[in-house]
């Protein structure tokens, strides 16, 4: 069994609602990331910020809802994330994407470039979504 990650984006209350479905793509605008791990929002934050979280992930993508000892977890993207991430400009995408699937843990995952390029545009979209619609933008993952 793999790890299921969906990015999802909903009111800022919502988020222990989106830790108690199975799917919350049934109920919430999502982007699904399939084996992407918590950590690895981390090195996509490092990338298109220039600057490493510094092992301070739990300060830019805190555990906001779920069960957690055995999930799903929930974790909200914070302002610095979220601005970062809708900032990227559509000619950047294929620079960060190289950058990010060149990391350990998308390499682990055997990621192309073209994939680490489709989450890209995929997160840029639900951050623009989520930043004119006053929404907030979570991780719901699930193993």
């Amino acid at each position: 069994m793999g790890i299921l990650t969906d990015v999802v984006i909903a009111r800022p209350d919502e988020a222990q609602a989106i830790g108690l479905p199975d799917y919350p793509a049934e109920s919430w605008t999502t982007l699904d990331m399939k084996g992407i791990l918590y950590e690895d929002f981390g090195t996509l934050y490092d990338v298109i910020a220039g600057t490493p979280c510094d092992g301070d992930l739990e300060r830019f993508l805190p555990f906001v809802a779920g069960d957690k000892d055995d999930g799903p977890w929930v974790f909200r993207f914070d302002d610095d994330i979220l601005s970062a991430l809708a900032a990227i400009p559509a000619g950047a995408t294929e620079q960060v994407a190289a950058a990010w699937a060149a990391s350990e843990g998308l390499q682990m995952g055997d990621w192309s470039v073209e994939d680490a390029s489709a989450v890209i545009v995929g997160l840029v979209d639900l951050a623009c979504q989520a930043r004119k619609n006053d929404l907030a933008m979570f991780v719901w993952t699930s193993l």
